[in-house]
């Protein structure tokens, strides 16, 4: 019998709460969140994961009644629940991202490494990329050093940074807002945390 975890053990945000939204969100969305919290064009650039503040300027403009990419649609959601900027440029690697996500590090070594590959393809799917490839594309993240990679390293120290009581639940919470709004079917991600033990209400 698989341990459930206990998520989350702090109070949490409502559920109408913005991050919580059921659309996905656009450039406009963004923009307006760089306004109520204030941030320097250089602040936002750094969070969202761009090379150039020049690179911001082009995805806000393109991007500004579409859906923005999955990975800054879930920084920006984190970073409305908890307005707080990872110092760290470096983050944990993604194998940890993927336990911790998917609760696996309660598991013994075995049973993490036979459901890891599987978990990292889902949230792979989850953040736009190709299941198929979506270990590999995870894996490649870590040391990697062009545009593509940053946001998802950004994510990943995003969410470390959070409460760590919540964080997890959080992260899901407004993952299924993003999948809603964006006609994406999470059941089978839901399964595998559900298998895994980690309960989100």
């Amino acid at each position: 019998m698989v341990r459930a975890i206990s998520e989350p053990a702090a109070p949490r945000a409502s559920a109408k709460h913005p991050a919580f939204e059921k659309r996905a969100l656009t450039g406009y969305d963004v923009s307006t969140w760089q306004m109520r919290e204030n941030l320097t064009n250089w602040d936002a650039t750094f969070a969202l994961g761009f090379t150039s503040y020049q690179a911001l300027l082009t995805f806000l403009k393109s991007n500004q009644t579409s859906p923005v990419d999955e990975s800054r649609e879930l920084l920006v959601r984190l970073y409305m629940l908890e307005p707080t900027f990872p110092a760290h440029f470096r983050p944990p690697n993604m194998q940890d991202l993927v336990d911790f996500l998917f609760g696996l590090q309660i598991h013994d070594s075995t049973y993490a490494a036979e459901r890891r590959k599987k978990c990292a393809s889902l949230l792979a799917k989850l953040l736009g990329k190709n299941r198929g490839s979506g270990y590999r594309w995870l894996r490649a993240a870590e040391n990697a050093e062009n545009s593509v990679a940053t946001p998802t390293r950004r994510l990943s120290a995003k969410v470390f940074s959070m409460n760590p009581e919540t964080a997890r639940a959080d992260f899901w919470r407004a993952a299924q807002a993003m999948a809603m709004g964006r006609g994406f079917d999470m059941d089978e991600i839901l399964t595998f945390l559900r298998e895994n033990g980690v309960k989100i209400d």
